[in-house]
């Protein structure tokens, strides 16, 4: 069953080591890069990324991290000068969640574990744990018709838009 976990000194080690199909290396960070964006986050942004350790029972098969955007207009975005307060997403600079880092390491793939992890994550997104906001965004690169379909099946739907040379994808909270 999958679960998800916070990011610990036991299990920190064995997410660095995790990766993607050779194909799929273009498609998303390593998860090193991956901790030390979530650290500067951390230190810099009003709200901080969250990172899980996916598990499925007691094994290791995966990594998220999601992000929230309070805007830059915000009282708690001008507390942090100079953090990631630039909005993008929204079109009228209002608060939203984002997946920033989603994968599945290449030894679990096709076995339904990233959709049931990111059931689990937006169920969590949905609670609003970092402030209110309407909608959840993510990108794809394109060409990642895997990662689309599956965010699409979840109820995200590409609202047309590139940045950053990915596809914009949104979903309603």
């Amino acid at each position: 069953m999958i679960n998800l976990q916070p990011i610990t000194w036991d299990n920190m080690e064995y997410i660095i080591d995790l990766k993607v199909e050779d194909t799929q290396k273009n498609f998303v960070a390593t998860n090193s890069d991956s901790l030390a964006d979530a650290y500067v986050a951390q230190n810099q942004d009003p709200h901080p990324a969250t990172t899980f350790a996916i598990y499925n029972d007691d094994e290791l098969v995966g990594f998220s991290m999601t992000g929230y955007f309070v805007g830059e207009n915000t009282e708690l975005a001008k507390s942090k000068p100079g953090g990631n307060t630039s909005n993008e997403y929204t079109e009228d600079d209002s608060p939203c969640y984002y997946f920033w880092r989603f994968m599945i390491d290449k030894r679990f793939q096709g076995k339904g574990y990233g959709r049931a992890a990111l059931v689990q994550i937006l169920n969590y997104l949905k609670t609003k744990p970092q402030g209110d906001a309407e909608y959840v965004f993510t990108s794809i690169e394109p060409g990642n018709d895997v990662a689309g379909k599956l965010y699409e099946s979840l109820g995200f739907k590409k609202d047309g838009r590139i940045l950053e040379g990915e596809e914009v994808m949104k979903m309603r909270l």
